[in-house]
């Protein structure tokens, strides 16, 4: 299992601390952080534990693998 870390943004240039989650892979990671969505009009970004960031949600809110 790997450790992700999922982030809600306003927008890709903000940042905030994130809230880890463990997933066998990232298609696991990408299904939890849309169920738990809070805010509509929000980007959701996934990163690395050692902060790289993996894929974020755009416009439309289809996943953009970086």
């Amino acid at each position: 299992m790997q450790t992700y870390i999922i982030k809600e943004l306003q927008n890709l240039q903000s940042d905030r601390q994130g809230k880890p989650y463990q997933s066998v892979s990232l298609a696991g990671a990408k299904q939890y952080a849309t169920i738990n969505k809070a805010y509509y009009g929000t980007v959701l970004v996934i990163e690395s534990k050692s902060g790289e960031r993996l894929a974020y949600t755009g416009r439309r809110g289809n996943w953009i693998n970086v």
